[in-house]
C-alpha cells in the first residue's frame, strides 16, 4: 500500500470560529505552533502558503478552506509528484452548543434552530500520505513521530483557542 493517514483528535472549550480564526492566522504561528517557526500566505484556496519547520521549509497549496469547518493543504515533497504527497487537514467539529447537556456533534441545523454559542468543538488534525516513499517512512518510523507531533500542536492550539475564549467571555 502506497498511502497512509495519520490522524489525531483533540476537544477544545472553543467554538469554531475561534479556532479557525486562529488557523488561517499564519503570521502568529510562531505564537503558539511548536512546529511552526515562521508561516506566511494567505489561505485561500488555490494560493501557495510558506513554512519554516525545524529542518526545512515548504509552499503547499491550500485546497480547501471553508470557513469555521475545515482548512486544508496540499504539499508534493521535494516537488517531486509520486515521491511523497501528502494532504494536511485542520477539521472542526461543533460539539456542545450553549444550553445543550448533552456531548456529541451539533449540527448546523441544531446551531440555527437554537441560537447561541457553541461552547466546545473537535478538532481532527490529519494528514494523508501517498507515493512511492510511503512504505519507507511507515517502516522507518517517520509516520509515529509525525503523530506525536500532531497531538503537540493539538495541545498548543487547545491552549490558545481555549485563552481566547475565556478573554472573549469577559
Amino acid at each position: 500500500m502506497l498511502d497512509d493517514i495519520v490522524k489525531t483528535s483533540i476537544e477544545i472549550d472553543a467554538d469554531p470560529a475561534t479556532i479557525y480564526s486562529i488557523l488561517t492566522d499564519l503570521s502568529r504561528y510562531h505564537e503558539w505552533n511548536p512546529q511552526m517557526f515562521e508561516a506566511r500566505g494567505d489561505p485561500v484556496v488555490g494560493q501557495k502558503i510558506w513554512f519554516r519547520v525545524k529542518i526545512s521549509t515548504f509552499q503547499p497549496t491550500i485546497i480547501v478552506a471553508d470557513k469555521d469547518k475545515q482548512l486544508t493543504w496540499r504539499n508534493i515533497l521535494l516537488g517531486v509528484p509520486g515521491l511523497t504527497n501528502c494532504d494536511h487537514s485542520f477539521i472542526i467539529t461543533p460539539l456542545v452548543h450553549e444550553g445543550d447537556q448533552q456531548n456529541g456533534d451539533v449540527g448546523q441545523d441544531d446551531i440555527q434552530a437554537h441560537p447561541g454559542r457553541v461552547l466546545r468543538s473537535r478538532l481532527d488534525n490529519e494528514e494523508t500520505f501517498w507515493g512511492i516513499t510511503v512504505p519507507a517512512l511507515r517502516l522507518f518510523g517517520f509516520l509515529d513521530e509525525v503523530k506525536a507531533d500532531f497531538q503537540k500542536v493539538n495541545e498548543a492550539l487547545k491552549k490558545r483557542a481555549e485563552e481566547f475564549a475565556a478573554a472573549n467571555k469577559k
